[in-house]
């Protein structure tokens, strides 16, 4: 309840959860865009085979042409979504090798 849209904003619901430890993750807005993104995909890859619907663009809409259809994991994209991966698990071992816990 602590994160606004939390069901698609999964990367501000990391940075609610690190907080309540005392940590503060710091991430580009576009990195925490694709890391949602990421998260989506995976889920319409787990749960429904790549199948984009128009609720799952809603929040992406760069994605919209693939509606109704399975989305390419093209290099560029797999790339795009390990980069923000990377980038909030830097945020992360930052945060903790900045904090008191150091």
């Amino acid at each position: 309840n602590s994160t606004e849209n939390g069901g698609v904003d999964i990367a501000n619901r990391m940075v609610v959860l690190f907080s309540w430890f005392g940590l503060e993750l710091q991430l580009s807005a576009i990195a925490a865009n694709k890391y949602n993104e990421s998260s989506m995909v995976r889920n319409v890859i787990l749960h429904r085979y790549g199948y984009l619907s128009s609720k799952d663009v809603e929040n992406f809409p760069e994605l919209n042409e693939w509606v109704g259809e399975v989305l390419p994991i093209t290099t560029e994209r797999l790339n795009s979504y390990y980069n923000a991966v990377v980038a909030m698990h830097i945020a992360i071992a930052k945060s903790v090798w900045e904090s008191q816990y150091n």
